[in-house]
């Protein structure tokens, strides 16, 4: 599953032909995008892709400004107005920006699907190997991503994430460093554990999981699903897991160059099955394709 808009659409293409590549031909890749960039998405003509919108996913209730805050952007000069996308008119105030949108529509579809696994990529994600549902799976427990101490005291957003996390799950919110990073370039969900939260957000939240969700400034997907699972799942859904992300990641905003190829293929391990290069590093199409291949050849060995 990734969410994705027009912008990047070259990266997700790339990303999609990885799939149809490296994944059997049961698998589905569900891409969700905002209703303006629909047609270019669906242009693809995959069979294997399914395309939705946000509007697809969001209460009634909330209204796309998304036109609106474009052209105040371009007027102004704001970058930071461009950030808001949607309005949730039972309560107008905060705007929900799209970052956090992003989130509650990965986790809604999420919690729709039928899957035995859904793997959260974004668009800046390849495969460059074999991937299959029993990758992610261990005795019918789906892999939690779990670095025991990787938050340390010095990760300010982290740790505000761990704080909302616990705060919509009805938690103590007071957080002790080190604490465990859930984030990395590929995620594993289980769709039933999905559901699961979701209806715990709203008996805590007393309303619609969304509009809890969606009230919070600070929140990571993959930190409220990993807490929920450590802390709220039962113990044998926790029986699996992994600090080992399955996936060459590049962070940083340092843009990557051809001349990097070898030095960044030399540290992909075995184990990986996916390469992620920052989209915010302006690496261009040619190089990401390129390091892409050199990681692919360097596994294949």
């Amino acid at each position: 599953m990734t969410p994705s808009y027009a912008p990047d659409l070259a990266l997700f293409e790339d990303l999609h032909s990885s799939v149809v590549r490296f994944t059997a031909d049961e698998v589905r890749h569900r891409v969700i995008v905002p209703r303006r960039d629909e047609a270019l998405f669906t242009a693809i003509g995959s069979s294997r892709l399914v395309v939705s919108t946000v509007d697809d996913v969001l209460p009634t209730s909330f209204v796309s400004v998304a036109a609106v805050t474009d052209m105040v952007r371009r007027l102004s000069r704001v970058s930071a107005i461009g950030k808001i996308q949607q309005l949730d008119l039972t309560r107008p105030w905060l705007p929900v920006r799209g970052w956090i949108v992003q989130q509650v529509v990965k986790i809604a579809i999420a919690a729709e699907s039928t899957a035995s696994v859904v793997l959260l990529a974004d668009s800046d994600l390849t495969f460059v190997s074999t991937v299959a549902a029993d990758d992610f799976l261990r005795d019918g427990v789906v892999r939690l991503y779990s670095r025991a101490t990787g938050v340390h005291a010095g990760m300010a957003d982290h740790l505000d994430w761990h704080r909302s996390a616990r705060r919509l799950l009805g938690l103590d919110e007071t957080v002790t460093p080190p604490l465990p990073d859930h984030i990395c370039g590929l995620v594993a969900w289980d769709p039933r554990l999905v559901r699961s939260m979701v209806d715990h957000i709203a008996a805590v939240g007393g309303r619609h999981w969304i509009r809890c969700v969606t009230a919070e400034r600070h929140v990571s997907e993959f930190i409220l699903y990993g807490t929920y699972v450590a802390e709220l799942a039962d113990t044998r859904d926790r029986s699996f897991l992994s600090d080992d992300p399955r996936c060459l990641s590049h962070w940083s905003t340092d843009t990557l160059t051809e001349s990097d190829g070898l030095a960044f293929a030399s540290a992909a391990r075995p184990s990986d099955i996916a390469v992620q290069i920052q989209s915010t590093s302006c690496t261009t199409p040619e190089t990401r394709r390129y390091l892409t291949k050199s990681v692919i050849a360097r596994l294949a060995r």
